[in-house]
């Protein structure tokens, strides 16, 4: 449920106040903006990680596009 939470306003730029309606009508799940935006920082906060490794290994790759 989540990452389809996250999904929605981060790849299609739904709205949070509409990926609430979506849950509440579509999939009956009572689902606040609030707790939209705090899923979408509780995932950007754990590939913190992966972006920090993808960025250190860029520099001085031969082929690799920075």
């Amino acid at each position: 449920m989540k990452s389809h939470a996250v999904y929605m306003p981060v790849y299609q730029m739904v709205p949070g106040e509409r990926v609430s309606e979506h849950f509440a009508n579509q999939i009956t799940i009572p689902l606040s903006a609030g707790s939209v935006c705090n899923f979408t920082e509780e995932a950007s906060a754990k590939l913190e990680w992966f972006e920090d490794w993808v960025t250190k290994g860029l520099p001085g790759k031969a082929g690799m596009v920075a």
